[in-house]
């Protein structure tokens, strides 16, 4: 699909498609990259945005009290590819397992 942003192809935002997939406890925080080669070029830039102009939130990779992360890589129709980085400070998936996949991606919460 060819949108950008943190709203999906189907109208959801990050925290509806986690709580559709388990029970989210804390925050959760998303990170989104387009055209990016893979999940730790996505993490790179988070850190190391330095002289952009947008300067993205490094403090969220950084925080300690985050313990689930998702990472999905997945092709992009205007932009090649886009990854997204989910960031929580807890998640239980459905049958008491912490990686349930979110609803219409591959990506899965894991500790």
């Amino acid at each position: 699909v060819g949108l950008t942003g943190h709203r999906g192809s189907n109208g959801s935002l990050p925290k509806g498609r986690v709580t559709s997939a388990g029970m989210l406890r804390g925050q959760l925080r998303e990170h989104v990259l387009y055209g990016a080669r893979s999940g730790e070029e996505l993490v790179t830039e988070i850190l190391l945005s330095d002289g952009l102009k947008f300067r993205r939130p490094r403090g969220s990779v950084l925080d300690p009290s985050i313990v689930k992360v998702g990472l999905a890589l997945r092709p992009h129709r205007s932009h090649g590819t886009v990854a997204v980085l989910l960031l929580a400070e807890g998640f239980e998936g459905v049958g008491g397992g912490g990686g349930a996949p979110a609803v219409g991606t591959e990506a899965s919460m894991v500790p």
